[in-house]
């Protein structure tokens, strides 16, 4: 249920918090299910710029290598 996990991960994303940087790369990996290289591109910076701390940023960063991102 995409839908669904968009809501719940936006949802997550305002309440702020530890969940948030995993809310963040959810919202990412909704785009990529959706096929919408463009939303998950600017998820993924937004990611990386607001969590550079976080274990999913090499995550992050391979999938912006793997979508021509810089």
């Amino acid at each position: 249920d995409t839908a669904g996990a968009e809501r719940l991960y936006r949802e997550a994303k305002t309440q702020g918090g530890e969940l948030t940087a995993e809310a963040q790369f959810g919202l990412a990996q909704v785009a990529r299910v959706r096929g919408d290289a463009t939303s998950e591109r600017q998820a993924l910076q937004d990611f990386l710029s607001r969590h550079p701390g976080s274990p999913l940023v090499s995550a992050a960063r391979r999938r912006l290598s793997a979508l021509g991102a810089r």
